[in-house]
This record gives structure tokens, C-alpha cells and sequence, in this order.
């Protein structure tokens, strides 16, 4: 319970946010290995989760998932990738589901064992329940890349300003020369209002990449000629976390060096190089833009 009252409470803002989810993760992981030892009337593990002992399990799905979380929780944390670290909590969460899987199945002899397996599965329970629904913010800041919550945040929200506004107006905000320029800070248009048209009467102010850079490069942009529009974030360092995890988001055309000066040269690649520098939401006839 202490597990699930921590998740629930943890800042993620705090600088010593890796350090306490390494150590919520560890305790989870202990719940699991304990509740396993349980299910096979075996005594608790008082070890922590890297050390725990599972070699008594017997030979299964909940062992190799178990020896599997052990052994990413060996890692250096703060030298994880996102994608190292999406792997270990989409583990745990797996663990968690087969977990529950195996007490329906399983029939238990000692009604003791029973109720230790009964308070391990309500932990187990509660914990997942606060993965998904107050420690969502703690799990996603885990998981994903530092500014990747509020981008998308802001995305949301600038889309549905757009959305909006057009209901009003019956057109998208028209961006720098009639639609064919970018409008955003440090491009065309209002550092403030760099989406013409949308504060204050659709949005209270328009936000700027979390960031902080100055580089008009990495901000977001947006172009419209009214009919469609297109909004992306330029040059974040979440881009391939995001095109990974929402396919749909990302910007093609600016994703794949496509090498037309060696085409022109008729200097052919097997395959083109692909590099991500841009996500985002447009409608259907600005894809390509």
C-alpha cells in the first residue's frame, strides 16, 4: 500500500523524480515476485526486487517475466533510453495482467497462502488502477521524454482553438501570405499571436515550445489558407518517441532526407535515409505540405 500512496503523491517536477520511479518500480517488482511465491506456498522474499530470489519458482510465463524485469532493474538508470524504459513499465504492467491470470487458474491448499495471495492481488489491483488513473502523470513522465506531455498538451489544445474557430468563422486562421508562409515565433506573424485571430476570443494566449530555445527551428508553426491547415512542432527531441507511439502524427515530408540533388545526379540509395524532425495535426489536404 506505502507503493501505491508514494505513486499516488510523487511530483514530477521534483529534480529527484528517476531516482524515486526507479524506487516505486522496485517495490512493485517485489509485490510481483512475492505474490508469485505466494501462489506456490512459498515464504515472502524480504530481498529487494533486483536481488529477489526467484530461482524456487517453478519454471513458467510469471518466471521469465519476473527474471526479465530483474534484470532491466540492473541497469544504470539514469543512462536508459525512453524506449528502455517504456519496455521495463509495459513489463510490469504484463506481469501485473498474468499475475491475475494465474490466481484464477491456480488453487491454492493452505488458507493461509490464500490470504496472503488474496492481499497481494489487491495490491496488484490498486497499483494498476493508479498507474491508469492518478499516477498517470508519474507513469507517462517515466516513460516518455521530458517536454513530450506538454507538447502534446498544448497540440490539443491549440487544435481544438482551431477547431473552434472555424465553427465561428467558417475558415481556418489564414497564415502569412495568403497561406503559403509559416506563421510562428520567429517566423512570419506575432510572437504572441502567431496563429492570427485566435487570442483572446479562442484561447487565452498561444503557448511556445516548452524548450525555451530561440531557435525559430524549434517552435511550432503553423500554416493555413483556410480550407486546411497544418500545425507542427519542429525540431523536438521527442520526435521519434512520438512517431513510434503515434504513427499518425508524423510529418512525412520533412521526416525522410529524400536526396533530390543525388537523384538529379541519378546517384540512387537503397533505401532513403530517414531522419524525424517534425510532428504534429493537419487536416487532409495538408499533408503534404
Amino acid at each position: 500500500m506505502n507503493t501505491v500512496i508514494q505513486l499516488l503523491s510523487w511530483d514530477a517536477n521534483r529534480s529527484s523524480r528517476s531516482a524515486d520511479a526507479l524506487l516505486l518500480i522496485h517495490r512493485l517488482a517485489n509485490d510481483l515476485v512475492n505474490f508469485a511465491r505466494a501462489l506456490e506456498g512459498l515464504a515472502p522474499d524480504s530481498l529487494s526486487a533486483a536481488g529477489s530470489n526467484i530461482v524456487e519458482l517453478p519454471d513458467g510465463p510469471m518466471k521469465t517475466a519476473l527474471s526479465s524485469i530483474t534484470g532491466l532493474l540492473h541497469k544504470p538508470w539514469d543512462k536508459w533510453r525512453p524506449e528502455q524504459r517504456l519496455r521495463l513499465a509495459q513489463q510490469l504492467l504484463d506481469a501485473c495482467e498474468l499475475a491475475l491470470e494465474l490466481l484464477q487458474v491456480r488453487s491454492i491448499a493452505s488458507a493461509e497462502t490464500a490470504t496472503v495471495s488474496r492481499k497481494r492481488l489487491a495490491i496488484v489491483i490498486i497499483i494498476l488502477g493508479a498507474l491508469f488513473a492518478g499516477g498517470w502523470q508519474a507513469y507517462t513522465s517515466l516513460i516518455s521524454p521530458r517536454h513530450y506531455a506538454q507538447r502534446m498538451k498544448d497540440l490539443a489544445v491549440i487544435r481544438t482553438a482551431l477547431d473552434k474557430y472555424r465553427q465561428v468563422r467558417g475558415a481556418y486562421p489564414v497564415s502569412s501570405s495568403n497561406g503559403e508562409r509559416w506563421n510562428g515565433i520567429g517566423w512570419d506573424g506575432v510572437p504572441g499571436d502567431w496563429i492570427p485571430g485566435l487570442v483572446p476570443d479562442f484561447i487565452s494566449a498561444l503557448p511556445r515550445d516548452p524548450n525555451s530555445a530561440e531557435n525559430p527551428f524549434q517552435q511550432y508553426v503553423y500554416r493555413s489558407d483556410g480550407k486546411d491547415y497544418k500545425l507542427l512542432v519542429l525540431g523536438p527531441d521527442d520526435c521519434e518517441y512520438v512517431a513510434r507511439t503515434h504513427p499518425d502524427m508524423e510529418d512525412l515530408p520533412r521526416n525522410v532526407y529524400k536526396y533530390k540533388e543525388l537523384a538529379a545526379k541519378k546517384i540512387t540509395l537503397p533505401t532513403p535515409i530517414r531522419i524525424c524532425r517534425a510532428y504534429g495535426y493537419w487536416t487532409t489536404g495538408a499533408a503534404d505540405w
